[in-house]
């Protein structure tokens, strides 16, 4: 009889933890107002002096997000969204949560963030929640931390979307530079730095004899151009000059031999005597 109370008892502890941790499932806000309430109590506390700082907390608060999602199968993720001093902050968690009685045990792990680095491992977090209002409400502590401060999220959502987390860029080293050493220029005593500049002065006094010499040597092709130059004009005139000779002598020639052919031909020719002329009789 004890063994079959027993079994009863665990069987029906068993239906009751998997009946509550169905109905705790599913997406739980952050409800502002308590804590809204709680920080303008400390503001009015405080000095006057550090109320602005106080302000912008509350700012800070009103602007903020976070919500808990707890799925059926036993994962949960936690995300917050706030802005920081005008910056845009995220950070999400991922891990577990389960049931014990009328309490939800939720531990999870802050995530790395792709966009920013951090050099200390944040540490998990660990928040035991009370079920108010049939499931609606929950009521939770963040036991991880010192200050023990309960927040309260309502349920939004039968459904709970388990938020994707980037994985970080993997940075590849950067292959180290080579350095190149470069030798310093020794510094030059005085009569180092004289024998320097009378050798530049050698160089270049050597540099403009040639130019001269290439000069002179250019000029001297310029007048032998100019002589032949003249020389074939002289020659051209003398060629048109005999030219015109030649023409002149060939047109004697040519009368020459007109007068020798004209004394040819004897000075009388025999006169054409004419036709005695007809004349008609007179008709009656």
């Amino acid at each position: 009889m004890k063994k079959s109370l027993t079994l009863t008892l665990l069987i029906c502890g068993m239906m009751w933890s998997s009946w509550a941790s169905a109905g705790s499932a599913g997406t739980y806000a952050l409800d502002k107002k308590p804590l809204l309430a709680k920080m303008q109590a400390r503001i009015a506390k405080m000095p006057p002096k550090r109320r602005g700082f106080a302000g912008m907390m509350i700012a800070m608060i009103k602007g903020m997000k976070m919500n808990i999602a707890l799925a059926k199968d036993g994962r949960a993720s936690m995300s917050m969204k706030m802005v920081m001093f005008g910056r845009p902050r995220i950070q999400n968690s991922l891990g577990s949560w389960k049931t014990s009685g009328n309490t939800v045990l939720i531990n999870v792990k802050p995530q790395a963030n792709a966009r920013r680095r951090r050099r200390r491992p944040r540490r998990n977090q660990a928040l035991r929640c009370s079920i108010l209002n049939g499931g609606k409400r929950l009521a939770c502590v963040n036991t991880s931390r010192r200050k023990k401060e309960t927040m309260f999220f309502d349920k939004v959502s039968e459904n709970a979307v388990i938020v994707a987390v980037a994985k970080p860029k993997v940075r590849v080293a950067a292959k180290p530079k080579v350095r190149v050493a470069v030798a310093k220029p020794k510094k030059l005593s005085l009569k180092e730095t004289a024998a320097v500049a009378a050798k530049k002065a050698r160089v270049a006094a050597a540099v403009a004899a040639a130019a001269k010499k290439a000069a002179a040597a250019a000029a001297a092709v310029a007048k032998r151009a100019n002589a032949a130059a003249a020389a074939a004009s002289r020659r051209a005139v003398a060629t048109e000059a005999a030219a015109k000779a030649a023409q002149v002598a060939a047109n004697a020639a040519a009368e020459a031999l007109i007068a020798a052919k004209l004394k040819e031909v004897p000075a009388k020719v025999a006169p054409v005597k004419a036709a005695p002329a007809v004349t008609k009789p007179a008709q009656r």
